[in-house]
């Protein structure tokens, strides 16, 4: 079998034996989601320029689909973070909503199907894991894919099932990881906001502070100013005077 996969795939040719229900809807959605596996691929030119077709046409709906299941999920993580799992400290009750949503999504996204994979799929845990976060992230290398080496359920319509839930699971992941690359992005987006804001709010007091610093010190140049030309006007009078009893005096 695996001689077989490694011809096909150095060959450029697709794998026949893979062309079913399973195998032809796992080719359908990575191609609309970009991930695109590389283990099944068209092999003639009316199938390629379908595909071209289909891709054109089927990724813009499937970001409409993944948007509005992203938003059924938003819902649901709204109630989490309303959570008042620690009403007197507001802070602290932000945090841990915000765990108790990253350590579901782990649970939900990664673990469960990676250990529903390293049951049947029979491989190492490690390697399930790796296998749930390049697909959800649409890296999609292809060396891991599911269905095609299990042994424990390969005949019947419940390998045809496990296939679709997997499936199905790949689409409800890239909504919950777009989900929460967003949540992310709007936190540190807003973060940079009130960086900015604080910014030019203090930026704004140290122009009001230089401003009512030079006008006082324009009032005290203002005030020695009129102190000095009084004293010269003084002296000079008083210099006048002197002169002026002088004269009177000669």
């Amino acid at each position: 079998m695996d001689g077989e996969l490694v011809f096909y795939i150095i060959n450029n040719k697709t794998h026949l034996d893979r062309w079913d229900f399973s195998g032809s809807l796992g080719f359908a959605i990575s191609v609309v989601t970009t991930i695109g596996f590389g283990n099944l691929a068209p092999h003639t030119n009316p199938g390629k320029i379908m595909c071209v077709i289909y891709a054109f046409v089927g990724i813009p709906f499937m970001m409409v689909l993944l948007a509005g299941i992203g938003d059924m999920l938003m819902v649901a993580l709204k109630r989490i973070a309303n959570l008042k799992l620690c009403p007197k400290k507001r802070r602290v009750n932000r945090i841990l909503n915000m765990l108790v949503i990253i350590v579901l999504g782990i649970v939900v996204g990664f673990l469960v199907p990676a250990t529903v994979f390293h049951i049947i799929e029979d491989w190492h845990i490690l390697e399930a894991l790796y296998f749930c976060f390049t697909t959800l992230c649409t890296i999609g290398f292809g060396d891991y894919i599911i269905g095609i080496h299990e042994q424990r359920i390969s005949e019947g319509p419940l390998h045809e099932a496990y296939e679709v839930l997997a499936y199905i699971w790949i689409l409800f992941g890239l909504s919950y990881v777009s989900l929460i690359i967003k949540y992310i992005s709007d936190i540190l987006a807003s973060n940079a906001e009130l960086v900015e804001r604080k910014t030019v709010q203090r930026l704004e007091a140290e122009k009001r502070r230089l401003g009512s610093e030079l006008w006082k010190s324009g009032l005290r140049s203002a005030s020695i100013n009129s102190n000095k030309t009084t004293e010269s006007f003084a002296l000079e009078n008083e210099v006048n005077g002197v002169e002026l009893l002088s004269v009177n005096y000669i």
